[in-house]
């Protein structure tokens, strides 16, 4: 039988006897560190808890049942479109007012285009009726086909996608090809239109898709919607069919059917990079405002000065200075010159970090944006130009030549064939003239000879070729060797000699029929280019 009274007592005793005991307050050491295990245990059980491995919730710490990774939104690949609109204003506007971002923008562009990724055209007269048409590709006039290319990865870069629309021109324009292009960003098709259309397809985001998942058509607005116009707002759409029209973007996730503006995951860190530096130079420029302080000299019975001259002027002011002023101050007065602190010695190395995390959003490093190489040399810039390239050559690739420059190359030909600018030569099949590799522009030596040497040694062990090195150089090598033959016909016909031809010692190399070598050359070159075509569409 249980005695409450006897419980209580006991209870109470205790409890007097805490009350009437000194209390033991623990040491600041042992405070601190419980509160840290404390802080740590909850930071940890955050993500994780040992206990929800056995409830068989999650063994992953990514994966933990804590709120915030929870909360963590995921959604199919074209869920997330609303919010493209906001990323694409914020990115233009950084490229608009910080000096990053705007760099980082146009070197992506710089190093995927240069001036230009151009095709190697097995017959002349084509290239030639190409070269004519490659002036006159930009329905507005102001760029070549190159600088389209130009700015419209730049674009890409910047609001995630561009739109090429192909436009047909009537023989009295008296264009070289009757066909040009008119470049539009993103903001001509429309976000928010998705809905079923008159035909059953869908329409994602102003791109209809038939019952396959292909896509059959753009709907776009005829103006820019936030442009200025003496008409006004357009809010109309026209349906342009897939084969006159192009979407240039860089698919992040299978399905994926506007694009990104690739500076959105460093967009909220160049905003906090941006604070920093306008703090720390408003921090600098307050410090520096001030060249010092005087002190006034005070009696401490009565205020004035002991031993001082007596004067009507109660208060001194002391100007600015010119450079070796010499100034006399009444007597008592004293001059404290300003002493401010300087900058953080860590400050530099910090911003260089976060700078970099930001760079790699768009696959550049550090020195690409900021042109500052001081902390490298020669050796690391190659060791981190062999990754940055890697990622150019493959947005060369996959985004711009399968996305702009074929279909315009297909486009192009045909309309050359049926508006009678060029007929195919006889035994030439559809696929010789239909694919024509496209040469990206050559990249700058670090080291120039180092790196020819290495190109001519290569060459040498019959481990690459000098097409391909050619290739890597941006230029063609047949039209090398062409421009070789006639120039060393020329130095014979001149009877100068240059040691860089064939013969020894500089000696001029016995005669021949250079015309007919030329002549010989091209056909080989064209023979070859028909046998690789041929090939690669046996395979």
């Amino acid at each position: 039988m249980r005695i409450p009274t006897m419980k209580s007592s006991r209870s109470g005793a205790k409890a007097a006897a805490k009350a009437t005991a000194p209390a033991q307050s623990p040491s600041t050491a042992e405070a601190i560190g419980r509160a840290v295990r404390r802080v740590a245990t909850s930071v940890r059980s955050a993500f994780f808890s040992s206990s929800s491995i056995m409830r068989g919730k999650s063994a992953y710490e990514a994966a933990s049942p804590s709120a915030r990774v929870q909360s963590v939104p995921d959604v199919g690949p074209n869920g997330a479109l609303q919010a493209h609109a906001v990323m694409r204003a914020r990115s233009r506007h950084g490229y608009r007012n910080n000096p990053l971002i705007r760099q980082a923008i146009r070197s992506v562009a710089a190093n995927v285009i240069g001036y230009g990724i151009k095709p190697v055209i097995p017959f002349p007269d084509l290239a030639e009726l190409w070269n004519d048409w490659v002036e006159e590709a930009d329905a507005r006039g102001q760029l070549d086909f190159y600088g389209m290319q130009f700015v419209g990865v730049q674009t890409t870069a910047m609001g995630g996608e561009t739109g090429f629309r192909f436009r047909d021109r009537k023989e009295k324009d008296g264009l070289a090809v009757p066909f040009q292009i008119q470049m539009m960003e993103g903001d001509h098709i429309p976000l928010t239109l998705t809905q079923i259309a008159e035909n059953g397809n869908e329409i994602i985001a102003g791109v209809e898709r038939d019952a396959i998942d292909r896509v059959v058509a753009y709907h776009i607005y005829r103006r820019h919607p936030g442009d200025v116009s003496p008409r006004g707002a357009d809010w109309q759409t026209v349906r342009v069919p897939a084969e006159d029209f192009i979407l240039m973007f860089m698919p992040e996730r299978p399905g994926d059917t506007r694009g990104v503006p690739w500076m959105s995951s460093s967009l909220n860190k160049f905003d906090g990079i941006d604070t920093w530096d306008d703090a720390a130079l408003e921090r600098q420029k307050t410090t520096t405002m001030y060249g010092g302080f005087f002190r006034k000299p005070v009696d401490a019975d009565d205020g004035s000065v002991p031993g001082a001259a007596a004067t009507d002027e109660e208060d001194v002011i002391l100007q600015p200075l010119e450079p070796s002023t010499f100034v006399e101050l009444p007597q008592g007065y004293s001059v404290d010159f300003a002493n401010p602190p300087g900058a953080d010695p860590n400050s530099p190395a910090l911003r260089r970090d976060q700078v970099a995390g930001a760079a790699v959003s768009v696959g550049l490093a550090f020195e690409h944006i900021t042109l500052n190489f001081e902390k490298l040399g020669d050796r690391q810039f190659r060791a981190l130009m062999l990754e940055v390239t890697r990622l150019l050559e493959s947005v060369q690739h996959h985004m711009v030549v399968q996305q702009l420059c074929k279909p315009v190359w297909r486009r192009f030909v045909q309309t050359a064939i049926l508006s009678g600018k060029w007929t195919p030569p006889e035994g030439a099949r559809e696929r010789d003239y239909m694919r024509v590799e496209w040469m990206p522009p050559a990249r700058g030596h670090i080291h120039p000879v180092q790196e020819i040497s290495a190109y001519a040694e290569a060459i040498r062990a019959g481990i690459t070729s000098r097409k391909r090195v050619a290739a890597e150089l941006g230029v063609d090598v047949s039209a090398i060797d062409i421009e070789n033959g006639r120039d060393a016909a020329r130095a014979k016909e001149a009877g100068v000699v240059y040691s860089v031809y064939p013969g020894t010692d500089g000696a001029l190399p016995p005669p021949s029929d250079n015309s007919a070598a030329i002549t010989a050359l091209e056909k080989a070159e064209m023979e070859e280019r028909l046998e690789r075509l041929e090939a690669a569409e046996g395979a």
